[in-house]
């Protein structure tokens, strides 16, 4: 399953910077949410 890749600590280990997994933006911090998959 994606949520099992997707960590935060599997995104600092790729990308090189920290990162934060499934939280929401600062309020007034425009975003945009990937769309859900069928699993």
């Amino acid at each position: 399953m994606p949520r099992d890749v997707l960590t935060e600590e599997n995104m600092e280990t790729v990308f090189g910077c920290r990162m934060q997994v499934s939280v929401a933006p600062a309020r007034d911090v425009p975003f945009v949410l990937p769309q859900l998959a069928a699993y």
